[in-house]
């Protein structure tokens, strides 16, 4: 069996909105060639880094750079997601499972996280929740 993708938090809400689009082209290609993984194989939970943080230009020392408050952003992001998901570190699951998951999880996300969200612009958010709401 082949090794599964591994995802945060964050990233197992935040990913079934992305619209190819990311800070520069090896990026996307990297995102768009995990999301194809993701979907045919599932995840499994981490804590910390993952396979989009690890692509990025802002994980320094495997922290967040991008802003000076990142990091304990992400921590708190990944942390409710989790709560959200009902998932934990190290368990595996398919995407479509958490997709299933989203319409109940969907407004309390949108208005702690997304309503701010460098990338709401560049996801198809506004979009679900103006579909499910």
């Amino acid at each position: 069996m082949s090794k599964l993708p591994k995802l945060r938090g964050h990233h197992l809400i935040c990913l079934h909105f992305y619209k190819g689009e990311g800070y520069d082209e090896g990026f996307i290609s990297s995102l768009n060639n995990l999301m194809v993984d993701v979907n045919n194989k599932g995840v499994v939970v981490v804590d910390g880094p993952d396979d989009v943080c690890f692509k990025c230009p802002h994980l320094k020392h495997e922290k967040c750079t991008f802003s000076d408050n990142a990091e304990d952003e992400i921590i708190e992001m990944d942390r409710l997601a989790l709560k959200l998901t009902e998932l934990k570190t190290g368990e595996c699951v398919r995407w479509q499972d958490i997709a299933e998951k989203l319409p109940s999880l969907i407004q309390t996300w949108h208005i702690k996280f997304c309503l701010t969200c460098f990338w709401l612009k560049k996801c198809a958010v506004r979009e679900y929740v103006n579909e499910v709401i």
